[in-house]
């Protein structure tokens, strides 16, 4: 070899060398850590806590008198599908052109264990809880981050709470896959010692992939990871993941064979511009401002409130890059979210002036909460550096009162699901139809005023 190939040869490997340490340190190092509990009792009565209170609030979020009515595809797909004759393969039923093995699953376990007629009520407390596990387990995952435990705190809340997901996505399986896709890039980016947090968080990453096709933008951040910690136990999760993406890509293509319908793509390109607008209602505006103050700020100030958001985000960005300890960490979230809103809205764009502030919400869930990790994880280490204790306390009390004034501000927001009757109101005339008629199917009512048939056999088994 010459000398030359062998020197750029050692050039390349320190190159390499000191981007692995640059993203060790930058990327995955543990941050300064918070007051959260230390002993394992501790955690988990916190964990047990966070995970009530979160369905509370998610199942709060929904008139308890309309806990009984059963979403759209809750009931036409996934109830469907758990009172059929079950098999394995029923979880890797494609629908809409892809694969949804989390709220198939929990519908085979809640259909298989629940009376008919609180079936519904079993969907919408059980979506709250999927949800309020997911949020858990980011505090959990990203406690050390942060200074402040009542600013990482905020960070469940979003998951619990978040404004741009209630009006659509709250209490449903339907729509759980937005908050796993989330959950998911903090598993990713997360390093923890915890042998039951790496678990959890491998089986999130292979649900969020087995759950969403757009969990492709994951991708990066997998191989980032394997790169940096090519050791064998990672090298397996790596395998997982590939393993679960050959999966859900598989029956993307075979969809249109299987009797399914192929995975959209949007016929009209949104421009950069278009996606910008949307970006910023639907993330940084309705995070901080709730649904309904929100759509009194669009109603009578646009586009200076875009304007306005923009100037804010920009400044709170640049403090970041600038002053942030763990800037790397906290700015890579932020991508995330706009790239994801980019790669979700290339699928299904909606134009917000034609159809509406609150119109294709779903699309801003997995983007409006991996920007809350990201800002509140910098404003955390912003408010540290003060340095003063009163500023600081001022400072934290100012971000808890604008994040539960957001999430207050959605509370009643309407879902959809007014004016449906309840499943168990509609038991007895599907007795009538399976049992005195003998059908095999029967016809129910779903929000947002869906027919759709389901098997007898399903519910003479309750």
């Amino acid at each position: 070899m010459a000398p030359s190939s062998g020197a750029a040869g050692l050039t390349a490997r320190r190159s390499v060398g000191e981007a692995e340490h640059w993203l060790r340190t930058r990327l995955f190092a543990p941050g300064p850590g918070s007051t959260a509990p230390s002993t394992l009792r501790g955690k988990g009565v916190l964990a047990g806590l966070l995970v009530v209170v979160g369905t509370l609030i998610g199942a709060f979020h929904i008139p308890p008198s309309q806990w009984g009515i059963l979403w759209a595809e809750d009931g036409s797909v996934f109830l469907h599908g758990a009172w059929s004759p079950a098999t394995a393969f029923d979880l890797f039923q494609p629908y809409q052109g892809y694969l949804h093995v989390a709220p198939r699953l929990v519908a085979m376990v809640i259909g298989a264990t629940v009376p008919a007629s609180a079936v519904a009520t079993g969907f919408t407390i059980a979506a709250c809880a999927v949800v309020a596990l997911l949020g858990t387990f980011v505090f959990f995952a990203v406690r050390d981050r942060f200074v402040s435990v009542a600013i990482a705190a905020l960070v469940w809340l979003a998951f619990v709470g978040l404004p741009v997901g209630v009006p659509e996505t709250n209490g449903n399986l339907a729509n759980l896959h937005w908050y796993f896709l989330a959950a998911a890039a903090v598993a990713l980016l997360s390093r923890t010692p915890s042998r039951l947090m790496r678990v959890s968080g491998t089986v999130i990453v292979v649900l969020a992939i087995l759950s969403d096709p757009l969990s492709l933008y994951l991708l990066p951040l997998a191989a980032v990871r394997l790169f940096v910690y090519p050791e064998p136990a990672s090298k397996l999760r790596a395998g997982i993941f590939a393993a679960a993406y050959v999966v859900q890509l598989t029956f993307v293509v075979l969809a249109p064979h299987m009797g399914g319908t192929r995975a959209s793509v949007t016929s009209t390109i949104p421009t950069p511009g278009n996606l910008l607008d949307l970006w910023v209602r639907r993330a940084p505006e309705l995070t901080t401002m709730g649904t309904r103050v929100t759509a009194y700020v669009v109603a009578h100030f646009q586009p200076l409130d875009i304007y306005l958001v923009i100037i804010v985000v920009g400044v709170l960005v640049a403090s970041i890059a600038l002053w942030a300890r763990q800037r790397v960490w906290s700015l890579t979230f932020i991508v995330l979210s706009i790239a994801l809103y980019g790669f979700s809205e290339f699928f299904a764009w909606t134009d917000l002036a034609a159809s509406g502030l609150t119109f294709g919400l779903r699309y801003a869930v997995a983007p409006a909460l991996l920007f809350v990790i990201g800002a509140l994880s910098g404003l955390d280490q912003l408010i540290a550096r003060s340095g003063r204790r009163p500023v600081r306390v001022a400072a934290v009390a100012v971000v808890i009162v604008i994040a539960l004034v957001a999430s207050a501000s959605s509370i009643d927001t309407a879902d959809g699901r007014e004016g449906s009757p309840t499943f168990a109101s509609q038991l007895a005339a599907a007795h009538t139809t399976c049992d005195v008629e003998g059908a095999k199917t029967f016809t129910a009512q779903f929000a947002p005023h869906w027919l759709h048939e389901l098997p007898c056999a399903g519910l003479r088994a309750r």
